[in-house]
């Protein structure tokens, strides 16, 4: 998961912020009481609302969006309903985001003499005469709108202050993912050839393997290695008939979440059938054997992630 800045060029002209409470409510069909059930998974809301937004700026929302590809990827949000109001009128906001507002407009600068009572002594006179550069608007406690006049001598053409552009957004935001894999009797991570954009891929392996995955972006920029390393196996697993059944028991490898258990009637893992249920713990009962039947067990340990171990076994009993 990436967490992406919110761009500053992106204010909201409405906004809605407020704590979605995760709550049941209960009314008796006979006596009408209602009771209210309280559970975790309270959640904050946002809902933000634009006016129409000039190219770049609907560029750069689309851009997010796309970054965020759904569920997968945040942004972080302000809350614009508290900040400071600009006393800067959105007008000359929007003409300073311009792509290209004022800059290389021709410009003037003139100067006169003036009596105690600031009247013209004489005709103003031309001190030099240039072109606008980009304009620019500082927010804050204090805001202020600059306009930069250059000298004709200068060659505007050179590198200036860039706007954030289509351009930029992609070049920032997520190419797709680099994928490396280690067999267990291998040392050192194997590259995955497959397309960089791919969401999903097929690494056919004879062992337990782990897996690791970074996110690329467009700039070349990677995130950290994000791992499904292969759990521990379960140690000392052993087995014990009981009435009706098989009780399982072993060492619950720590980083495990559940359990993968195969059962076969005789001591052949070809022949062995993977059992619906997964424990999350040990011991466990192999229940609905019939009195005298013996099975035989492995065990493999599965982690968060879904990766799997070795497996462990075989252990064999019979019901009583």
């Amino acid at each position: 998961m990436v967490e992406y800045a919110w761009p500053e060029a992106l204010r909201p002209s409405r906004l809605t912020f407020y704590l979605q409470h995760n709550t049941t409510r209960f009314v008796s069909p006979v006596t009408r009481a209602t009771q209210v059930l309280r559970r975790e998974g309270a959640r904050w809301v946002a809902q933000a609302t634009f006016d129409p937004l000039d190219r770049v700026r609907a560029g750069l929302l689309e851009g997010l969006l796309a970054a965020l590809a759904g569920s997968v990827n945040t942004v972080r949000v302000w809350d614009w309903r508290r900040e400071f109001r600009t006393p800067v009128p959105q007008e000359v906001v929007d003409i300073a985001l311009a792509e290209r507002s004022f800059r290389l407009r021709p410009a003037r600068l003139w100067g006169a003499l003036l009596d105690v009572e600031g009247a013209f002594v004489a005709d103003p006179f031309p001190l030099w005469a240039g072109l606008m550069d980009t304009m620019e608007v500082t927010d804050g406690a204090e805001p202020r709108v600059a306009l930069t006049c250059e000298s004709r001598l200068v060659d505007l053409e050179r590198a200036e202050v860039r706007r954030y552009t289509d351009a930029d957004q992609q070049a920032e935001y997520l190419a797709g993912y680099e994928l490396e894999f280690r067999p267990a009797s291998v040392a050192t991570w194997q590259g995955y050839g497959g397309a960089l954009g791919a969401t999903a891929a097929s690494i056919p392996t004879a062992e337990p393997t782990g897996f690791r995955a970074r996110a690329v972006a467009r700039s070349g920029a990677v995130s950290g290695w994000r791992e499904a390393a292969i759990p521990g196996a379960v140690t000392a697993p052993a087995a014990l008939g009981i009435t009706g059944g098989v009780r399982l028991s072993g060492g619950f490898p720590a980083d495990a979440a559940r359990l993968q258990l195969f059962e076969a009637s005789s001591a052949s893992l070809a022949a062995a059938v993977k059992l619906a249920a997964e424990p999350t713990a040990l011991p466990w009962d192999r229940t609905g054997l019939t009195a005298g039947q013996t099975r035989w067990y492995w065990l493999r340990a599965v982690s968060a992630e879904g990766n799997v171990s070795a497996l462990a076994g075989p252990v064999t009993a019979t019901a009583l």
